[in-house]
């Protein structure tokens, strides 16, 4: 394929070489005139010019196009058609197409003798027609292919080593090409003896114990019998199908996990078909800490998402239904719940899960019916060879179709209940009351700067709750002190709610930690402080605290400013502390002097004197002590 893309002849010297036949003939200088493998740049190159080729002929040959974008691999092409004619007419098409590109199609293979009639027998994979009705088989792309049962086969070669090792035994695995998982039970059997061999860390080449080399035996003698495995190619077992379902299963154990896929067709006539497509399999993780059977259930359930998404992208055949079936309520659970519900590891793969999967395509089935419970537990050739659930699916899958046999969840136990619960996210949820107080904001609001007037008309109003305050018609210092710590109260559950909180929580304070605050018999938040031992009296001792940036400070501040005979901030701020405490009083005490129209008016500017000029002696230089003065 390479050699048929010629290089432009302005790049050819880049594919200069120097070569001579033998050491005594003279060197000579070569330059390759087409694409050469083993280049960077060569895979790209014969790649692009296919496709190149592919779209130039679009129009004129669309069939073809759209069969040779699909199913060209490399150098190959794999593909097929409906009928006898179709498969005709695509040979020529195909073959056209590529010579006028200088591609040569050569190794033409068919089930159908009549398609390759026309065709020499030097470009023909299988030389004469009675080469194809014999048992011979054609490799495409590793696997064995039997024209004539159009059928696929595998290969086996025994080996005939009396003490295997790992080394052997990773070898003899990885011989096994199956690539759509059809072996899949067979190959996790190995897997499992390889992985119990890595848990006792046996070396590469080291001597195998007893029970292994025997394990490994039967093993061997169970693929004795490979070469007579033949699986159908064509899923599609009805003519001229008018629904196609896909159904794929998944199950786990302790030791592994897999999942397979079926395409299940019907007719108008009412015969249906059920065939094996491909299957996947993985090791469950080894160590101390295994992972829970549920989890691995889950895993599970990824592995089969993942492979009826890529099964979907690979086929174009519209499916009329897709159903995902896993025997797990736990996992199925997760899968209904949401990824937003559960922790890290399960939300994530419920992520993936519903993402190519949606949960509305999930329901559960019996064990007993779910052909993927072959693959978590491994199988020899024998109990597959013929095995209908393997092979075809669960009956119902064939001849019905109303699922009778699964439901989308069952009801879950108690135990079953509280696996799924321990995946729950822990949310935790903050309950705060808020305190909101219009009328007393607007009481603050309508009588500033005035802080006696405000003081003397809330105490009025409280004298409706309080008839022991009745008694005469003035106004007694308790009822204004109580008036007053209504006011506080509500400023203080405005702007330290969180601190009221945590003193009420007997929690430690973060904001205002070094003030020592408490709430006092009246629960008013209080400074602490160091002056317990004092003879000053309680106010003073432990005075209110209050914001700096609220209303009711600003009035307090403006009232002791007139009392204190607009004094300066730092007076100010030395006579509010025998009631309060505030917060940034500093700040507070300067900003109330700057808005007060009398502290303003009475600051006298200072009076800066204009300098005289130096005298003579100081400008002009003179020799040290020309000039002397004594005090």
């Amino acid at each position: 394929m390479y050699r048929m893309n010629q290089i432009h002849e302005a790049d050819r010297d880049f594919q200069r070489i120097l070569w001579r036949w033998s050491s005594d003939d003279v060197v000579k200088e070569y330059r390759l005139n087409t694409v050469t493998y083993g280049t960077k740049s060569a895979s790209y190159l014969a790649t692009k010019c296919v496709q190149q080729l592919l779209d130039a002929h679009r129009r004129q040959y669309p069939v073809a196009v759209g069969k040779a974008e699909k199913n060209t691999y490399v150098d190959d092409i794999l593909t097929g058609a409906e009928s006898e004619e179709e498969a005709i007419l695509l040979r020529q098409q195909l073959t056209t197409m590529f010579a006028s590109g200088g591609f040569h199609l050569r190794k033409w293979a068919s089930n159908c003798t009549a398609v390759l009639n026309d065709i020499p027998a030097k470009d023909r994979e299988v030389k004469s027609s009675i080469e194809i009705n014999e048992s011979r088989t054609i490799k495409a792309l590793g696997i064995h292919w039997q024209p004539r049962s159009d059928e696929f086969q595998f290969s086996n070669t025994p080996n005939k080593i009396l003490q295997p090792t790992k080394r052997i035994m990773l070898s003899q695995i990885a011989s096994i090409f199956d690539p759509l998982g059809l072996l899949a039970p067979i190959i996790v059997r190995a897997k499992l003896i390889l992985q119990q061999l890595w848990e006792l860390r046996v070396d590469w080449d080291e001597t195998l114990p007893g029970e292994f080399v025997q394990n490994w035996f039967s093993f061997e003698q169970s693929l004795s019998d490979l070469n007579y495995l033949q699986v159908p190619r064509r899923v599609i077992g009805v003519q001229q199908p008018t629904r196609i379902y896909l159904h794929g299963f998944s199950d786990a154990s302790e030791r592994a996990m897999g999942a397979c896929v079926y395409i299940r067709a019907a007719d108008e006539r009412g015969n249906t078909s059920s065939h094996l497509l491909c299957a996947k399999s993985k090791l469950a993780p080894i160590g101390n800490g295994r992972t829970t059977l549920p989890r691995l259930e889950l895993c599970a359930a990824v592995i089969l998402a993942r492979l009826m998404a890529s099964v979907i992208a690979a086929i174009s055949t519209p499916f009329i239904e897709i159903r995902a079936y896993s025997d797990s309520t736990v996992a199925l659970a997760w899968i209904y719940g949401g990824a937003s519900r559960w922790k890290t590891f399960v939300a994530n793969r419920v992520a993936e899960i519903t993402t190519l999967l949606p949960a509305i395509n999930w329901q559960h089935l019996d064990t007993n019916n779910n052909p993927a419970d072959l693959i978590s537990r491994g199988a020899l050739l024998a109990q597959i060879i013929n095995n209908l659930l393997w092979c075809h699916g669960p009956c119902w899958t064939s001849t019905t179709s109303d699922h009778v046999s699964s439901q989308v969840l069952p009801a879950l136990d108690v135990t079953l209940q509280r696996q799924v619960e321990r995946e729950q996210r822990s949310i935790a949820v903050a309950c705060i009351a808020t305190y909101d107080n219009d009328f007393l904001d607007a009481m603050l609001s309508r009588y500033y700067p005035n802080l006696q007037l405000l003081i003397r008309i809330t105490a009025r109003i409280l004298r409706f709750s309080h008839r022991e305050f009745r008694t005469t018609n003035r106004l007694t210092p308790k009822e204004k002190d109580n008036a007053m710590r209504v006011y506080v109260r509500h400023v203080q559950s405005q702007h330290y709610w969180k601190e009221i909180f945590q003193l009420d929580s007997k929690r430690e304070i973060n904001s205002i930690r070094q003030l020592q605050s408490f709430l006092d018999e009246n629960r008013l938040l209080r400074v602490g402080g160091r002056l317990q031992l004092s003879e000053l009296n309680y106010e003073s001792k432990h005075p209110i605290l209050l914001p700096s940036h609220s209303t009711l400070t600003a009035l307090i501040l403006h009232h002791e400013n007139r009392e204190q005979l607009h004094c300066g901030p730092q007076s100010l701020l030395a006579a509010v502390p025998r009631r309060f405490w505030i917060v940034r009083g500093t700040s507070a005490a300067r900003k109330t002097c700057r808005s007060c129209v009398e502290c303003v008016r009475a600051r006298p500017v200072p009076l800066h004197q204009m300098m005289g000029q130096l005298p003579a002696d100081r400008l002009k230089p003179n020799p040290p002590f020309s000039i002397t003065g004594i005090d």
